[in-house]
């Protein structure tokens, strides 16, 4: 469950469904509760109290999955010799870079809350195929 926070007009708003990115950095992503809008009802928080900030644009490529949220906070999960990249840029403050971590790779569901959690559902697609790439890479002779 997520923590409750209270927006400035007095509706509290919390993760119905949330994933956790990264535990040292408490950076989480989920579903948004109360549901105003079904296309901005993604959200990230990093903290345990932190402010929900809802996703704004999603850009996929080939080897990275881009969150742009509200006020300037940006989540990019990249690809780079085998392993996953967290790219956590927030303004004001440190940027963050760092592997994610293999029992979070491995761990990590999609949330599936209907067609809200679209863009988020990516996320464990673009790891296993990276984990995928690395297990078929394991024992390959060159014969």
């Amino acid at each position: 469950m997520g923590n409750n926070i209270e927006k400035s007009i007095g509706v509290k708003e919390y993760f119905k469904s949330e994933r956790l990115i990264d535990a040292e950095s408490k950076i989480y992503i989920g579903i948004v509760s109360p549901l105003s809008n079904p296309l901005s009802g993604q959200a990230i928080r990093i903290g345990h109290n932190g402010k929900l900030k809802r996703l704004e644009k999603f850009i996929e490529t080939s080897n990275s999955l881009i969150y742009e949220f509200e006020l300037d906070t940006v989540l990019t999960l990249s690809k780079r010799d085998k392993e996953i990249i967290i790219n956590l840029k927030e303004p004001n403050k440190k940027h963050l870079i760092k592997l994610m971590n293999s029992i979070t790779r491995e761990l990590f569901k999609p949330i599936k809350w209907n067609m809200t959690s679209f863009d988020f559902d990516k996320i464990p697609e673009f790891i296993n195929s990276n984990l995928s790439d690395n297990k078929s890479s394991v024992g390959k002779r060159g014969f």
